[in-house]
């Protein structure tokens, strides 16, 4: 009788210190993400062509894109964090109790409704010349870091890309070098959420942005909080592309 008493007393334990570790963890995530509803929309590049299509309208995805895609959606699927087998399946039955909806679309060509531009929680993948989404904010003037062949007028090749450059809040721009895959992860905020941009000069820098992203929120909710930030990061440039995540080097890390 005595060993059932003790029994019942540690799983009721262990489910109180879970369902908080659980409780906490969520909150730091929401506000991380800046979730004021529980809907995550992913807006992905679109590689179709007017010019090569008979068609009026097409959508086409990257494999890399289609990779972060992915990655982004399992983590916003699972509960954060790493657990024991043995309360795994409760701590996913309480994070599935307000799991977090994942959509995920693709940049239309052009963007004619810019209402839903301000409101939200976005992860923009790719850059401004094959995402329209990510165009209109540059257009806006919303992100701090602009790859150089996304400047007016540039005609720079995405695989000759060597330099990002950082608008600061005061006026001042800086411009940053690397011979690196360079690839950007941005945080910025909205009216009632906030836009995640996971850019690279290739595919698989922005699917290295996104994987940044999952594997390291932890680590940047603590620095940043629910502050906006920029980090660029430097990938090996592998030909023709990276086929694995490789954790890159941090070659600038700032609240803008």
């Amino acid at each position: 009788m005595g060993n059932i008493v003790a029994n019942l007393v540690f799983w009721v334990l262990l489910g109180v210190v879970v369902w908080g570790s659980s409780r906490a963890s969520q909150a730091r995530f929401r506000r991380f993400l800046a979730l004021e509803s529980r809907t995550v929309t992913v807006m992905l590049s679109n590689l179709w062509r007017a010019d090569l299509s008979s068609r009026e309208t097409g959508y086409v995805i990257s494999k890399h894109e289609l990779l972060a895609a992915q990655a982004v959606s399992n983590f916003l699927g699972k509960a954060p964090g790493q657990l024991p087998d043995l309360v795994r399946g409760l701590v996913d039955a309480l994070w599935l109790r307000s799991r977090t909806d994942c959509r995920t679309e693709v940049s239309p060509p052009a963007i004619e409704d810019r209402r839903r531009l301000s409101s939200g929680s976005w992860l923009v993948v790719g850059s401004s010349a094959r995402n329209a989404w990510r165009r209109r904010y540059l257009e806006d003037g919303v992100p701090a870091a602009v790859l150089e062949n996304e400047r007016d007028g540039s005609t720079i090749r995405s695989d000759d890309v060597r330099s990002v450059v950082i608008r600061r809040s005061n006026g001042d721009q800086q411009v940053m070098r690397t011979e690196l895959n360079v690839a950007v992860l941005e945080k910025v905020r909205i009216d009632n959420g906030a836009v995640f941009f996971c850019l690279g000069s290739r595919a698989d820098g922005t699917w290295g942005a996104a994987e940044y992203l999952v594997r390291n929120w932890r680590a940047l909710e603590r620095e940043f909080r629910e502050d906006p930030f920029v980090v660029c990061l430097g990938f090996p440039r592998i030909d023709p592309y990276l086929e694995e995540y490789v954790e890159p080097t941090v070659l600038a890390k700032f609240r803008p």
